[in-house]
């Protein structure tokens, strides 16, 4: 048995041994997502049919796979109420005992693998029956995620690229992590991939027009990305601080003209000149034509532009975006005004809100009822909107 924290390692392991050796096939879930009846089945007490669940419909389909091996991969916490269930499948006797009296022996080609973030909630009994294997954050670190970005560069832009991820990430980060404190928890690598998603997006409508930037102005941009990737979960003290080692680290020519704020209230331009949010915020008028209710009103402001900026570029491209805050700071205003200005031919809107009461179930249906299914496992909204 594997005790596994990170995704990626198993993954890896997998497609490597499918390559070298025999195909691999990785079955992943949530047990913390689902109850124990939907995790493993429940007997209808009325006919007495018995369904399957969804651990025992992958277990069974491990037994029967032929010709790969099959590693069903639970990731999620651990916890006394699924994993005290499976006892009999970490101990000699490698067997699945249902509520049925069905009793499905593991089979040599299958292996179980547990990815929870801690072991807190594990009993003795359990740690004991499963060999653990600790991968800590600073194993994998940030650099293998840059070689494996500029591979992806045009060939002509990869050294300067390169000169200025190594130039600016190492400080920047060890500002993040020693000077200041976040207002979650992040890793280096999602950092950074933030910044490569940014960059990557600015990127795009050039590749697509074959011109290329100019060394000044790429730095301005990685400027520009570092705030909104690195320093993006940072309060407004913790925020001059990095724009200090930021000043400290870069040409101070191509640094924006900040005075008494930072860099954060910067952008660059399309021709590459810094210029301030400030310029970008127009006049707002009372609408004429409606008589909007208090909640409708929506005011745009200098944060507020760019956050939406930013939806701008990251959505249409399929890249998902975390606002993160504390209450009534408008991340709710700020979506919604992002949301006002899709194209309703193209785009499905849809709010879901959560609270106490929102099970994993009510989330999934509530996504059900705004979707259909278009071709095998693709679902998807009505009349090929996004």
């Amino acid at each position: 048995m594997l005790h596994v924290p990170l995704i990626l390692v198993n993954q890896v392991l997998s497609r490597g041994l499918t390559i070298t050796d025999v195909k691999h096939v990785l079955l992943r879930m949530n047990p913390k997502s689902i109850t124990d009846k939907q995790m493993f089945g429940k007997l209808d007490p009325t006919t007495g049919d018995w369904t399957d669940g969804i651990f025992a419909v992958l277990w069974r389909k491990g037994t029967k796979a032929k010709n790969q091996n099959t590693w069903i991969c639970l990731d999620g916490p651990v916890d006394a109420i699924w994993i005290e269930n499976l006892n009999t499948v970490l101990d000699d006797n490698k067997l699945l005992t249902l509520a049925n009296g069905d009793r499905i022996p593991m089979s040599a080609t299958m292996k179980a693998i547990f990815e929870p973030e801690n072991l807190m909630n594990a009993s003795p009994a359990t740690v004991s029956r499963m060999g653990i294997i600790y991968v800590s954050v600073t194993v994998l670190g940030w650099e293998p995620l840059v070689p494996s970005w500029i591979n992806l560069q045009r060939e002509k832009e990869r050294e300067l690229l390169e000169g200025l991820v190594l130039k600016f990430t190492p400080p920047l980060l060890e500002c993040v992590n020693r000077q200041c404190s976040a207002m979650m928890f992040s890793t280096d690598g999602i950092y950074l991939n933030s910044c490569f998603k940014l960059i990557d997006e600015v990127q795009k409508p050039l590749i697509e027009s074959k011109v290329f930037l100019t060394p000044e102005h790429m730095e301005k941009v990685f400027i520009w990305a570092m705030c909104w990737s690195l320093g993006a979960l940072l309060e407004l003290d913790d925020r001059k601080k990095f724009n200090q080692v930021l000043l400290d680290n870069c040409n101070k020519e191509l640094f924006p003209p900040v005075g008494e704020e930072t860099a954060f209230e910067y952008f660059v331009n399309k021709e590459g000149e810094w210029q301030h949010w400030k310029t970008q915020v127009t006049e707002w008028h009372y609408p004429t034509d409606v008589d909007p209710s208090f909640g409708e009103l929506l005011l745009p402001t200098l944060d507020s532009l760019r956050y939406v900026d930013q939806l701008n570029m990251l959505v249409p491209a399929g890249k998902p975006v975390l606002f993160t805050g504390a209450p009534g700071v408008s991340k709710s205003a700020t979506i919604q005004m992002f949301m006002s200005g899709l194209d309703l031919e193209k785009w499905q809107k849809k709010m879901v809100p959560f609270s106490f009461v929102t099970s994993p179930e009510i989330f999934q249906r509530t996504l059900e009822s705004c979707v259909e299914k278009r071709q095998g496992r693709t679902f998807g909204p009505p009349g090929g909107k996004k």
